[in-house]
């Protein structure tokens, strides 16, 4: 992650930043967009691809449910791995 993010020096309180940033969005969706940027400058198409794999496979324990699906999908749509809707 330092590495991707370039947080060499100021990890802990970009962390900490990221967390207060999630804690305010009202949905997975909200939180989606707040990070969507920094997810499209900072990683790869493949490294996208593994994020919402992993939020796929998080979705997977308990369901998908019908808004967990609907809510990576704006994920998708926000990394640019799904056309915009």
């Amino acid at each position: 992650m330092r590495a991707v993010f370039e947080f060499d020096h100021d990890l802990n309180e970009r962390l900490t930043q990221a967390r207060f940033i999630a804690g305010c969005a009202q949905s997975f969706a909200q939180a989606a967009g707040l990070f969507a940027d920094l997810f499209n400058k900072r990683l790869t198409a493949e490294e996208r691809r593994d994020l919402v794999g992993m939020v796929e496979e998080i979705a997977r324990i308990d369901g998908p449910s019908a808004i967990q699906t609907a809510e990576i999908d704006v994920l998708k749509r926000r990394v640019g791995l799904a056309p915009a809707g």
